[in-house]
């Protein structure tokens, strides 16, 4: 499962303070339970990390995400906290327990 970035470019948003998306997918077999495709985290890059606005699941809705960027074109902080959650979500979905599960929802 692949962790993704993503960056709403259209003009009613490219200056939002969430206009930043990281898509964490969710396993197929909870997929098939929940009903839950997976979850989005809006967020803005800083010099210093990256600054948490929401969070949201998707239920099968069609949600317009923007263009996916490549990681490298953010600042180096950025890449940092993006990549320690993409850490903690592939591990809470190799190890599969409500610990792993739980440290991913607080990261």
């Amino acid at each position: 499962m692949k962790v993704r970035l993503y960056h709403d470019e259209r003009v009613s948003a490219k200056d939002a303070p969430d206009a930043w998306s990281i898509y964490c997918p969710y396993p197929k077999k909870y997929q098939r339970v929940t009903g839950i495709k997976g979850v989005y985290l809006g967020c803005k890059p800083t010099d210093e990390g990256m600054i948490r606005c929401w969070e949201s699941m998707e239920v099968g809705q069609k949600v317009s995400l923007g263009k996916r960027m490549a990681l490298s074109s953010t600042p180096k902080a950025f890449q940092v906290a993006f990549r320690k959650i993409e850490r903690v979500y592939q591990h809470a979905c190799k190890v599969d327990t409500l610990e792993a599960w739980g440290k991913f929802q607080r990261v």
